[in-house]
């Protein structure tokens, strides 16, 4: 049984690096041949989107890759498989 009362203030280790600005958050993390990755979203709810070309976005200067949710899902799966087949 819990010997707190609701209302009771809670003491949080946290308050004092985030008030003094020394709290590490994950986008201040830095490793070498790190990516970042970027979603783009339909405006349109349940639209029906026919083909998405990526040629633009690809000839960006730091643009490593671009996928689809239905590839990344396609990989994801044959990557589950083979680990399956080889054991793990």
């Amino acid at each position: 049984m819990s010997t707190r009362s609701f209302g009771e203030p809670v003491k949080r280790n946290e308050d004092g690096r985030l008030l003094t600005g020394q709290a590490l958050f994950i986008d201040d993390i830095e490793l070498p041949g790190m990516l970042h990755a970027a979603f783009l979203r339909s405006q349109v709810a349940h639209a029906r989107i026919k083909k998405i070309d990526f040629s633009k976005a690809l000839q960006r200067p730091g643009v490593v890759a671009a996928y689809v949710a239905g590839v990344i899902a396609e990989r994801a799966l044959q990557t589950a498989c083979q680990r399956a087949r080889d054991g793990h």
